[in-house]
């Protein structure tokens, strides 16, 4: 975001988020109608949800891990961040 405002107008970047906002909406109401439809298919794609989460908080964490090395084996963090997902 922070690049838009050195390239565009402030104005334009609040009407661009502005914008993107809105898709977040339609794109939620919209999936509510459809699943109405697609029961089914719930059973299937929340495993990917679940996983694209997992997969976000995982590759925010293990950096993290990494930068502060302080106990002596770094492995057993990554076994209890694995264990607690």
């Amino acid at each position: 975001m922070f690049w838009f405002m050195a390239v565009l107008k402030k104005k334009k970047v609040i009407i661009l988020n502005f914008v993107v906002a809105l898709t977040v909406v339609i794109g939620g109401v919209v999936g509510y109608f459809i699943s109405k439809s697609i029961e089914q298919a719930v059973v299937f794609l929340l495993p990917f949800a679940a996983g694209g989460f997992i997969y976000i908080a995982a590759t925010d964490l293990v950096p993290e891990i990494k930068k502060n090395l302080t106990s002596r084996n770094p492995w057993l963090q990554y076994l209890f961040l694995s264990v607690e997902y």
